[in-house]
């Protein structure tokens, strides 16, 4: 999300940098710009963004030297580079509904307004009152000055289960002053510490099972 004041433009979605290590379990993450966004209105009192003009959608973040695709689910902060912790996406409000619109939605979050639908939807379900229903274009949260993301979202917000488990690699990047971001695959690469073990297990590996088959 990008969020826009009066005052001073301020670029408000997503945060991560390359490997500069903070202490053991933090690394600097970085905003890099917009993906697939789309301008929206968004509306929820007591958040920072409440009645600001924001980019909805997809922006793209560095963190331990990867670039990710991600979503805000923070909208009481700005974005920038700051120190971040993973964290499961259990943590969020309504943590497993954020995790089943992500895993259900994002391969088909292709065009600009696709993906700030399933951006709004996330919102919505992480900052709408319990009990009340979800609809992006109404409630304590909601989003105007875009009736075609409002009408996607509302689809994807349809028929969501009571229980979900996430089946995804989902990481929340946690930061105390800038915005949380959601992305996934963070685990998809080993770390190059693993991948030397692996590299230095695989000969002892293959000479075992040579000797086996010897002996046999």
């Amino acid at each position: 999300m990008k969020l826009a004041n009066a005052t001073a433009p301020a670029v408000v979605l997503s945060i991560c940098l390359t490997a500069s290590i903070a202490p053991a379990d933090m690394m600097t993450m970085t905003y890099t710009g917009t993906v697939l966004t789309e301008s929206v209105k968004f509306h929820c009192p007591g958040l920072l963004a409440d009645d600001m003009t924001v980019q909805a959608g997809l922006c793209g973040i560095e963190y331990q030297g990867r670039r990710f695709n991600a979503f805000c689910v923070d909208a009481d902060q700005y974005a920038g580079a700051s120190s971040a912790t993973e964290q499961d996406v259990a943590v969020l409000h309504n943590g497993s509904l954020v995790a089943y619109l992500y895993e259900t939605y994002m391969g088909s979050a292709t065009t600009a307004t696709r993906a700030a639908a399933l951006g709004v939807a996330l919102w919505e379900v992480l900052y709408e009152n319990d009990g009340a229903g979800f609809n992006a274009s109404s409630g304590n949260f909601y989003i105007t000055n875009n009736t075609d993301v409002a009408a996607a979202a509302n689809v994807m917000l349809t028929g969501m289960p009571a229980n979900y488990k996430s089946v995804m690699d989902l990481t929340v990047l946690h930061s105390e002053s800038k915005q949380d971001m959601l992305i996934g695959g963070l685990k998809a690469v080993p770390e190059p510490t693993t991948v030397a073990l692996l590299m230095l297990g695989a000969p002892l590996m293959l000479k075992t099972s040579r000797r086996r088959r010897l002996a046999a």
